[in-house]
């Protein structure tokens, strides 16, 4: 049942997303990665949480520390998200690799950034990067 539930809600969040890209087109680039890819539910998730880690540390910045409930609930994603939670400044390539576990591949980590940075979201971390 549980199961279920979440991959209702993981829709619900697919057509969520899909009205924002729809209603703001270019105005929401990373909501319209987002969509694109199919990246909903613990996944996107997983992702935010993995982009917050990596550019946190790419300012030279330590991640919060995750929960263990928080690994717990995204067991699928817990290597990246550890990888990306480690301390010490991180490389564009390491970066890349982290999120590519989470979204697939580095062609999509790298389109994930860009659409990221492009949405305005930490240009700082970005520029760092």
């Amino acid at each position: 049942m549980r199961r279920l539930q979440e991959e209702v809600s993981e829709l619900q969040d697919l057509v969520r997303s899909l009205s924002l890209s729809v209603q703001y087109g270019e105005a929401e680039p990373f909501e319209a990665f987002l969509t694109r890819h199919g990246i909903a539910g613990r996944r996107r998730s997983a992702l935010h949480l993995t982009l917050d880690a990596v550019l946190a540390r790419a300012l030279g910045q330590d991640p919060h520390p995750l929960s263990a409930h928080a690994l717990e609930d995204l067991s699928e994603f817990a290597d990246p998200l550890r990888q990306a939670g480690e301390p010490g400044p991180v490389t564009r390539g390491e970066a890349l690799r982290i999120l590519a576990q989470v979204v697939g591949s580095t062609e999509l980590a790298e389109e994930a950034l860009e659409a990221h940075r492009a949405r305005g979201f930490a240009l700082e971390a970005h520029a760092a990067l």
